[in-house]
């Protein structure tokens, strides 16, 4: 199949034509088979958007943000086309397999009925945490952030050891862990990536760049659920380091990501101290209550306040552990869990609803 070359893209003067040319290749679709080669194609690990996200680092510096900005509509657009096209070749063909009394053994048992259930006319939709997710991502790449993909499976050295909680320290009973036969952890944190990011990108520190990076995952810990927590759950890890960097830059950084997120002028934040081994001092970013404007309700436990995420200057031993000289450069780190700030967003109290599938729920986004 003749592709668009997609990632020439970023020499060309019209994003316009190039956008053009890859939806015509969607929407010229005939079957899913297609459709999943495009999707591939676009998206895979050597995909021609993958290659060319990667690019924006390469721009022009006056042309980056501009060029960033039309690079990441494209995808989302992408992105919606071809779920759009998916579900409607899918309907097509459930249509097709009950006209001519076909069965479908993958489906439901209900498809394979002679009368059309109610739902197949439905249009799908994205869930709230992966459409707000994807607004992070790109508020976050807009203020020069890199994004990392996080592990699901990782070693004790990179979860706890790296991070400045060796065998035997209290600090563990922090984190409830699971762990596999062969002696890995489910990820209990997003900050165990931290060393990771830190070694591959150290090398812009020579150059009088910072690091900067926000590394996205799932986590896992054996606890109990509640309106606020949950066993398993997204969260979202940011890293910055460079020269003279402060507390101020944290808390300015942060505030300034919450704004755009919320679509607000104005944020009230505090921070307070808190405990984290991998920081020194550690805090506890807060955020003024969304459901009562810091009046006082049971969701803020009548504080007006609301624990957004811990967070704090990046601890001495942890650059060390990653080949960066304490003495030199500093940073912060913080890590929001993701579905705390789409409830915030949505007015949603209960944590629990994004993942009990109840589509009463999901239909509402």
């Amino acid at each position: 199949m003749a592709y668009l070359k997609f990632n020439q893209i970023y020499k060309m003067d019209s994003v316009l034509a190039v956008k053009e040319a890859a939806f015509k290749k969607v929407l010229s679709a005939k079957n899913s088979e297609t459709v999943k080669q495009l999707e591939s194609f676009f998206f895979g690990p050597k995909g021609e958007v993958t290659i060319l996200l990667k690019k924006i680092k390469e721009i022009n510096p006056e042309k980056r943000t501009e060029f960033g900005k039309q690079v990441n509509e494209i995808k989302t657009e992408l992105i919606n086309l071809i779920e759009s096209k998916k579900l409607s070749l899918r309907k097509k063909e459930i249509e097709e397999s009950i006209k001519n009394d076909l069965i479908d053994p993958t489906a439901p048992f209900d498809i394979n009925s002679k009368e059309k259930p109610e739902y197949i006319s439905r249009s799908g939709s994205y869930h709230p945490v992966k459409v707000d997710s994807e607004k992070m991502f790109r508020i976050l790449e807009s203020m020069g952030y890199i994004v990392e993909e996080h592990r699901l499976l990782d070693d004790d050295y990179h979860v706890f050891e790296a991070l400045n909680i060796p065998k035997g320290h209290p600090a563990r009973e922090l984190w409830d862990t699971f762990w596999t036969d062969e002696g890995f952890i489910p990820t209990t944190h997003t900050s165990s990536m931290q060393i990771r990011v830190m070694q591959k990108y150290k090398h812009l520190l020579d150059k009088g760049e910072p690091i900067a990076v926000v590394i996205p995952g799932r986590c896992f810990r054996n606890e109990a659920t509640d309106a606020t927590h949950g066993h398993t759950f997204y969260q979202i890890e940011m890293v910055y380091i460079g020269k003279d960097i402060s507390i101020g830059d944290m808390i300015g950084t942060m505030k300034a990501f919450l704004e755009k997120f919320f679509d607000k002028e104005d944020i009230k934040v505090q921070v307070q101290p808190s405990y984290f081994p991998f920081v020194e001092p550690g805090l506890q970013f807060m955020n003024e209550c969304v459901f009562c404007n810091g009046i006082g309700c049971g969701i803020c436990k009548y504080s007006g306040w609301i624990e957004l995420m811990g967070c704090g200057y990046i601890h001495p031993k942890v650059l060390e552990n990653a080949g960066i000289d304490s003495k030199k450069y500093t940073g912060f780190a913080f890590g929001p869990g993701i579905g705390r700030i789409v409830m915030l967003k949505n007015g949603i109290k209960d944590l629990r609803h994004f993942y009990k599938g109840d589509l009463r729920f999901l239909e509402q986004f």
